[in-house]
């Protein structure tokens, strides 16, 4: 049974040294983490729903690294969660992203360039995903409209 891609925002405190992404119509948006959630259309507690997305963690040497995180979590964990395709084939839709790579020693990425380049990367296969919308502009939008309403 398919799934519906989910696109996930969630609030996040701000840090000195956080690398913030440059927004050109949206500035607030540094103050969200962002994942790729997949989970069922209609969430129960058996079936939550996985999300993907790059992490922020420090090193032992003090320095900070992002790092591919895949886990379970309860749908209704997200501030806000926004759906942007469904998905015809699971298994590729995870390897894709799955693939995603994280950069590190790129002072302007973070989790919000992660979550582009994945919809992208999804975006141009052409087996994972059916009906979707994936432009980046518009679920960025869509999301950060949607946020001061929770």
């Amino acid at each position: 049974m398919p799934a519906e891609a989910r696109l996930e925002c969630q609030a996040r405190k701000t840090r000195k040294n956080y690398r913030p992404y440059n927004f050109s119509k949206t500035a607030d948006s540094n103050r969200y983490h962002w994942a790729v959630h997949i989970g069922p259309k209609s969430p129960t507690k058996q079936r939550l729903g996985v999300r993907y997305h790059a992490k922020e963690r420090l090193t032992v040497k003090g320095k900070s690294e992002f790092i591919f995180e895949e886990s379970e979590v309860s749908p209704q964990m997200p501030l806000v969660r926004i759906a942007v395709a469904k998905i015809l084939d699971q298994d590729r839709a995870v390897e894709i992203l799955r693939s995603t790579a994280t950069r590190q020693n790129a002072p302007e990425w973070n989790c919000v360039s992660w979550v582009q380049e994945a919809l992208g990367a999804l975006n141009v296969d052409s087996r994972a995903l059916g009906t979707r919308i994936l432009d980046w502009e518009s679920v960025r939008d869509a999301a950060m409209e949607y946020c001061p309403r929770k």
